[in-house]
């Protein structure tokens, strides 16, 4: 029993179906069937139900897919942290942010950083913040940039780690011209940022929701196209703002947050020390 198989068995169960599977796989479909055959015999149990019409998993299929799919995900999760460290770059800073701080702050930051310490270079990964901050306990980023603010308790866990407030920015409740205030975009259910959109839409946060995305960069996108009201960070609709394509909602009150930098308490190498150093709070949350 090796990789290949059971990423053959997760793909099987998927499709339910033995010739789709096959394609994805890119082999033929007798060539398929005879290695879910030779899975079967290495674990010695039946995991197709093959008694039936249409496709259907044994209970021992079930189990094991179960199995097989963590297995599946750890493994392409290692591979794409092993792929994470190779760098053309000279001893990088790695960091990871969601893609609205890396578009927005990032460059000004990161710009203003080489001006401090000669030789800097950095590397960005765009993650979602929670994903960010895995990336610090995993040890695959020095640094995460995250936007909390005071009045929205996190949904990270930030056991562990310290952090300093290095920027801000404003969330504002918008939308275009044409398009209905009763109508609403939100982020997904769990997301800091959907805990920020409920605070500042209050009540009817939970009313005539018809979108949803884990995007910022969408949900501008669905809200200049008239979709409905959304709230996204001032940085990335200033310009759409002073266009006049998104108007700032009358009654909602913005929303101030502070961009954090995050680390684990563990030492970093030598460049990303000071640039830790070069980054003095300003104030705490």
């Amino acid at each position: 029993m090796d990789i290949d198989g059971l990423k053959d068995f997760v793909t099987l169960a998927d499709c339910k179906s033995f010739s789709k599977a096959a394609g994805i796989r890119n082999i033929t479909q007798p060539a398929f069937s005879r290695r879910i055959q030779a899975l079967e015999t290495a674990v010695d149990s039946m995991l197709i139900d093959r008694r039936t019409k249409g496709f259907k998993l044994t209970m021992a299929g079930e189990r094991f897919l179960v199995y097989a799919s963590n297995i599946v995900d750890l493994s392409t999760r290692a591979i794409d942290d092993a792929k994470s460290t190779l760098t053309r770059l000279h001893e990088p800073v790695y960091v990871a942010a969601p893609s609205y701080v890396s578009k927005t702050f990032f460059p000004r930051w990161y710009k203003g950083m080489q001006k401090s310490i000669p030789g800097l270079t950095m590397r960005l990964s765009q993650l979602r913040g929670s994903e960010s901050i895995e990336a610090l306990r995993k040890g695959t980023a020095d640094f995460a940039l995250v936007l909390l603010s005071k009045k929205v308790k996190t949904c990270y866990n930030m056991d562990g780690l310290i952090h300093r407030p290095i920027g801000d920015d404003k969330m504002i409740a918008v939308q275009s011209r044409h398009a209905s205030p009763d109508k609403l975009l939100m982020y997904e259910q769990g997301t800091y940022m959907n805990a920020c959109s409920e605070l500042i839409l209050g009540k009817t946060a939970q009313q005539n929701v018809v979108f949803e995305t884990s995007s910022t960069g969408l949900m501008k996108e669905m809200a200049l196209a008239g979709f409905g009201a959304a709230v996204l960070p001032q940085s990335v609709i200033e310009d759409d703002i002073d266009d006049g394509y998104l108007i700032p909602i009358k009654g909602k009150t913005p929303l101030v947050c502070d961009v954090f930098l995050v680390r684990t308490k563990q030492p970093l190498h030598k460049k990303a020390e000071k640039l830790w150093a070069e980054n003095t709070p300003r104030k705490a949350l």
